[in-house]
């Protein structure tokens, strides 16, 4: 369903699925790109809710949910062309201190 698309069509799917494992990098990407070595990225969990299929829109987002000091918790999630949320993700982050 990754790589064979007469075997994505047999199992009812329009397309190529998109790993869900390349999701996952994205949505660390995005935590990483915003952090621009401001912080680093402590932890990343991330769940597959719906499938993602090759040359459709897959859109990353993210917010800030607590701080606590140098500490942040992100709430991350990605979406398919239709606006559903197919990939949830949590992320941790610590910040430097600025100087």
């Amino acid at each position: 369903m990754h790589y064979d698309l007469d075997f994505a069509h047999a199992l009812g799917h329009p397309d190529l699925a998109v790993h869900g494992l390349l999701k996952a990098a994205y949505l660390g990407r995005l935590v990483t790109r915003w952090l621009d070595g401001r912080g680093r990225l402590t932890v990343l969990e991330v769940s597959y809710r719906g499938m993602d299929f090759r040359d459709r829109p897959h859109t990353c987002h993210g917010r800030v949910v607590s701080t606590d000091g140098e500490r942040a918790e992100l709430e991350l999630w990605g979406e398919d062309d239709q606006g559903r949320r197919t990939t949830l993700g949590h992320a941790e982050i610590i910040l430097k201190e600025s100087r």
